[in-house]
């Protein structure tokens, strides 16, 4: 059984340090046995970064086909919205010293006064992963995969990547959410921008690994990542320019990767950070 400890010098091993903010995916179940749990890792993570460091989880919610019907039973999005990206964001939306951004369907929560801004300013007129293009540009936040490199692969600056490069897909404009907006009234949110499947994220971990020091090592029993968004954007970006189809994930099955789902000719557009 793991204790908080252990997970800290862990995370020092890796390269977590004071002062930093993370955007983190995990599963708890590669991680091993922890004394208290989720409690016991964000503990961890929370002593890792400092004071002047901040968390932030992806609490994203899907979305629905519109338009909604009136009797739909569709979740309204608030504050208090269970999740629907796992245990780790449940857990931080729950936690008392917690900010959720206001998007409906890509809000991020997170712990850290430093990160108060960057979440309160998300909000449904935001690009869905504008918290982390404006860390990555920034040069001033890293991600974290705790055993989630092949379960939920890849780094969230792809979607980034996608959306400044102007690539479309069918869903946009076809799916979104209910939410409560600042009078207590119901308004829906259309959603535009390109987000989708990361199940072949994992194709630039090679890319990632030549162009900077992209290592694999343990937190717990997890294999984990600690990247840089900013050095991770500028390798996302130069490989879809040169090959827009990298993300796809080579399942015959999937019709979320083919090329009559995806517009890359008529929006590609030159992209830098």
């Amino acid at each position: 059984m793991y204790e908080q400890t252990f997970l800290v010098k862990n995370l020092k091993d890796i390269g977590v340090q004071t002062g930093d903010i993370l955007v983190i995916t995990c599963s708890l179940s590669e991680v091993g046995r922890l004394e208290f749990g989720f409690e016991t890792l964000v503990n961890a993570l929370i002593e890792s970064v400092g004071e002047t460091g901040g968390i932030l989880g992806l609490s994203f919610n899907y979305g629905q086909k519109l338009p909604i019907a009136s009797n739909s039973n569709a979740d309204i999005f608030s504050r208090n919205l269970k999740p629907s990206t796992g245990g780790l964001n449940e857990f931080l939306v729950e936690h008392p010293l917690s900010i959720r951004s206001g998007h409906p369907m890509n809000s991020f929560v997170g712990i850290g006064e430093c990160i108060r801004n960057l979440l309160v300013s998300h909000t449904p007129s935001s690009p869905c992963y504008d918290p982390v293009h404006k860390l990555a540009i920034n040069n001033s936040g890293k991600m974290l995969l705790i055993g989630t490199l092949s379960k939920s692969p890849g780094i969230t600056t792809v979607h980034v990547a996608q959306n400044l490069l102007g690539f479309k897909n069918l869903d946009q404009g076809r799916y979104g959410v209910q939410y409560y907006n600042d009078k207590g009234g119901i308004e829906t949110y259309i959603r535009n921008d390109v987000g989708g499947c990361s199940i072949g994220f994992h194709n630039f971990y090679h890319h990632y690994r030549d162009d900077f020091n992209f290592k694999i090592m343990k937190i717990g029993d997890a294999d984990s990542v600690l990247v840089n968004l900013h050095d991770a954007l500028n390798t996302d970006l130069r490989v879809l320019q040169k090959n827009p189809e990298m993300f796809f994930c080579g399942r015959e099955s999937c019709t979320k990767c083919r090329i009559d789902f995806w517009d890359f000719s008529s929006s590609l557009v030159p992209a830098s950070i």
